[in-house]
């Protein structure tokens, strides 16, 4: 079906004249009703029937029943505690962005968790398409937990109001501006799909499109689906015309008989002109059977039917004596809509012609033409008529003399349908030859597949693309997900479904009302809300099937594991306040050969590495310190590391100089150079890490194995790529292969200076660990544990590490000290190690000290007096005197 973009607003044409108290029990106060389904339709219905699960679920079976409790739980209203009833929903809906607009609005479900993005829906500017609309609205709103509104687009600005809305408070009904609203669908792609970012009209959907109308706008529209809706164009007659003249229903009958088609179908005027036709008759005089007053404005005068003032009238056709201009008269809507009846009836010899006050086809508008059948039931007078289905009017008039029934032309044919005009340009051309077209296009009109269109960019909304090679980030995107646009594009609706769904409105005998033709009237949502709602909940049977699988899904958010959360931060506070007392232990010692050939203060920079690694778990435990935890790792263990490395590296140096009879260049500043190097390669990487691909605080999704319908969200401090974690795990290793090197070189440097014990410890401590965090962030990966003890676990391993290096590396020299014999070693300032003679610690050594240690040297193995001479040639002073001071 064929409408103008620029088509007004249509205003109602069937209401109801008064609202009463219904089953629902809603209260309406001049004019104006409440929504009793502002919670929800489906509970409000239930709990109307004293129902938790509707009867028709349990018809079909236990199985059906598990099934629907497993995925929607009962249909039960929140209790008088607050607490949520029916897996956690306390209310019937979600929230939509009209509810978050009023405060203290407390009828809807605020999902605190994980609210999936709204979805507005434009309806055309007729019922089927409304009450499909409100279809859909229901399913997202209550099934799905989907939020959803209606965009109507007035005055060109996106509507904020819950006016029109299945939840609006007052029950209000209207139409729109437009019957396609193209601009809105476009808004929203370039919207990217999030409509709440604009003013303009915007809307993700529009339910039910005409094949007429051809999509104009295919770059910012996904391919149309079928919405199950068949629409069917036509003419028709009332019923009792077709009992009367059986042969005017097909075209058969119509042709070629103008005489008899201007005797039968008359000509409707208005309420003005047959006033000024019948002046006498047209007074304030209740007894008039056609009108009993005079109309009080333009407005009436231009009606063609008024409840309880003018039944309307049918004059006669004006033939010439030899009836070679005879013609009958049939009611054609304006060319703006798909009507083919000049073409159709020129070609057929079907002597017919509108007389509406439209040009340039003579069209009437629509309320005119339902006036025009409201005045045609009220006098029982014969009329040919444009109309189609589903509608509402349609389905008003089923089993009474007035019942629609359609006359059938020529065959539809796909040659008849190429020659058409498909273009409201050519229907509304002012020259008659070029409106009827060719013969060929002639023919009935093709019962139609209906469409819906969905703007891209609810596809954009919904399918954010995650930029990641992160598993757990893309794992997680999927699982938060909206069902919107899989429900949307599997969703149909059966012609015979609509037909049952518009009887409904006619079936509750506690509803007494009669129908308007004009104005657009609140109190009738009323009506239309519960036909609507009650023919959803009682064939839920068929349509939570149309629910994708796996959905509904309830979003709960995971708390952190507090026991894992106190061991991490109380081994993070251990390994800080380990590294405080070996500082003591140290200073202490530090005149202690053991310890001197650590190097003076080298050691400073080795425990502010471990300190670093410590901070680094209990940041990990923090939220807030999100993005800083691996800046306190990585420069943790390159503190930690790389002094030992060059200690060991330099006592490698200068033994195998010694060894060839030669002093070893090192220098204090080359040491600090190379560490500040480290440092800085490492704040590098940090920096280029922060830039590309920070770190920052994601929700993570995992499903409950428990229950398939039930995600478990984690707030989790993470990267969109793995390649940062995995580059710190080969910064490790690399550190470690270094260390591990350096190690089997210095296994025969001579024991006062050889650490390989120490070293070997703590590589295979390191060693171990590393592995340990290799597993779990598998384990991370895989889901074996949630995320959130996955990521402690890491910080627990982290302060370990750090807890055994720092005892292997410090406690060896610690015990050495402790347990070495009362003959210690001491170094003097010019470099010599000196052993096997008292310490005079307190002067220079004398003339007889050094003749007597010569003497020794005779005496000692030739290894031993080998490593004494290296000792003499080693410059100790360069390690001793390197770092801070």
């Amino acid at each position: 079906m064929h409408r103008s973009i620029s088509l007004p607003v249509v205003l109602l044409v069937l209401a109801f004249a008064m609202c009463m108290h219904s089953s629902t029990g809603q209260n309406c106060q001049g004019g104006i009703c409440e929504n009793p389904y502002e919670k929800g339709c489906l509970v409000t219905v239930a709990a109307e029937r004293g129902e938790t699960i509707p009867s028709a679920i349990i018809a079909e079976g236990k199985d059906k029943v598990k099934m629907f409790q497993e995925r929607f739980g009962d249909l039960k209203l929140e209790n008088e505690s607050g607490q949520g009833r029916g897996r956690g929903r306390g209310f019937g809906r979600v929230c939509n962005s009209n509810d978050l607009g009023i405060d203290g609005y407390d009828k809807c479900a605020k999902e605190a968790e994980h609210q999936y993005d709204e979805i507005r829906i434009a309806p055309g500017n007729w019922d089927s398409s409304f009450y499909l609309t409100w279809v859909l609205q229901i399913l997202l709103s209550e099934l799905l937990r989907v939020p959803t509104t209606v965009e109507f687009g007035f005055n060109n600005k996106k509507h904020t109001s819950s006016m029109g809305s299945f939840y609006d408070e007052k029950s209000r009904y209207t139409f729109g501006e437009t019957a396609y609203c193209w601009e809105c669908l476009k808004e929203a792609h370039e919207m990217g799909g999030t409509c709440a970012d604009t003013d303009k009209p915007c809307a993700h959907i529009v339910p039910e499109i005409w094949s007429g109308r051809e999509f104009i706008a295919e770059e910012y529209i996904l391919l149309p689906n079928g919405n199950g809706l068949t629409g069917q164009l036509g003419y028709y007659i009332p019923k009792f015309t077709a009992e009367n003249y059986p042969e005017l229903i097909s075209h058969f009958g119509l042709r070629n008989n103008p005489q008899k088609l201007a005797e039968i179908f008359k000509t409707p005027i208005t309420w003005g002109e047959y006033c000024d036709t019948f002046t006498s008759e047209c007074s304030n005089n209740d007894d008039n059977e056609v009108a009993t007053r005079l109309p009080s404005s333009d407005r009436e005068r231009k009606k063609y039917f008024l409840e309880g003032s003018y039944t309307g009238f049918f004059k006669e056709n004006g033939c010439n004596d030899s009836f070679t201009n005879c013609t009958g008269h049939f009611v054609d809507t304006y060319c703006g809509w798909t009507t083919y009846a000049e073409s159709q009836f020129h070609w057929q010899n079907i002597s017919l012609a509108s007389a509406g006050p439209n040009e340039p086809n003579n069209g009437y508008s629509n309320e005119q033409l339902v006036e025009i059948v409201f005045a045609a039931n009220a006098t029982k007078s014969d009329l040919l008529f444009w109309w189609y289905e589903p509608e509402l009017l349609t389905s008003s008039f089923q089993d009474t003399d007035m019942e629609f029934q359609r006359i059938k032309l020529a065959a539809a044919t796909p040659e008849c349908i190429e020659n058409r005009e498909e273009n409201k340009v050519e229907r509304c051309k002012a020259n008659l030859e070029e409106r009827q077209g060719a013969a060929l296009g002639s023919c009935d009109y093709p019962l139609d597949e209906l469409k819906m269109a969905i703007s891209k960019g609810l596809d954009d909304m919904t399918n954010q693309a995650t930029e990641s090679s992160n598993s757990k980030l893309l794992q997680s995107a999927e699982l938060m997900r909206s069902p919107s646009l899989d429900f949307l594009n599997s969703f149909q609706l059966s012609a015979l479904s609509m037909n049952n769904l518009m009887k409904n409105i006619f079936t509750n005998p506690e509803e007494e009302f009669k129908y308007r033709v004009s104005g657009v009237q609140e109190e009738m949502g009323s009506v239309y809300r519960r036909a609507v709602c009650e023919w959803v909940y009682d064939n839920l049977v068929d349509l939570v099937d149309k629910v994708p699988n796996q959905f509904p899904r309830s979003f709960k958010k995971r708390e952190p594991n507090k026991s894992m959360k106190r061991a991490a931060l109380t081994l993070g506070i251990f390994t800080i306040v380990l590294v405080a007392a070996i500082a003591v232990l140290t200073l202490k010692w530090k005149i202690k050969e053991t310890i001197k050939v650590l190097a003076v203060d080298c050691w400073i920079w080795i425990l502010i590495g471990f300190a670093l690694i410590g901070a680094s778990t209990i940041s990990n435990v923090y939220e807030s310190a999100c993005g800083w935890t691996y800046w306190l790792l990585v420069l943790g263990h390159v503190l930690e590391l790389t002094p030992i490395l060059i200690k060991v590296w330099t006592i490698n140096k200068m033994v195998r100089y010694a060894r060839i009879q030669q002093r070893a260049d090192v220098k204090s500043r080359h040491l600090n150079a190379i560490l500040l190097a480290s440092v800085l390669t490492a704040v590098l990487f940090l920096i280029v890490w922060r830039a590309v691909d920070p770190q920052t605080l994601e929700n993570i999704s995992t499903m409950d194995p428990k229950d398939q319908y039930s995600v478990a969200i984690s707030e989790v401090c993470t990267s969109n790529s793995n390649f940062w974690r995995l580059c710190i795990f080969g910064l490790l290793g690399l550190l470690l292969f270094l260390a591990t090197v350096l190690t089997f070189q210095s296994r025969h440097v001579f024991e006062e200076f050889n650490e390989s014990q120490g070293l070997a410890f703590l590589i295979y401590s390191h060693f171990i660990f590393i592995v340990l965090q290799i597993v779990f962030y598998q384990i991370e990966r895989s889901e074996v544990f949630p995320r959130d003890v996955s990521t402690l676990a890491m910080s627990v391993l982290w302060s370990l590490d750090a807890i055994f290096a720092m005892l292997f590396y410090f406690g060896q020299k610690f015990l050495s000290i402790m347990n070495k014999s009362k003959k210690p070693m001491r170094v003097l300032s010019a470099g010599q190690i000196i052993s096997n003679k008292k310490d005079n610690a307190d002067g220079p050594i004398g003339a007889d000290e050094e003749k007597d240690s010569h003497d020794d040297r005779k005496t000692l193995e030739p290894d031993k007096q080998f490593s004494l001479e290296l000792k003499e040639m080693m410059p100790v002073s360069a390690i001793s005197e390197w770092g801070p001071h």
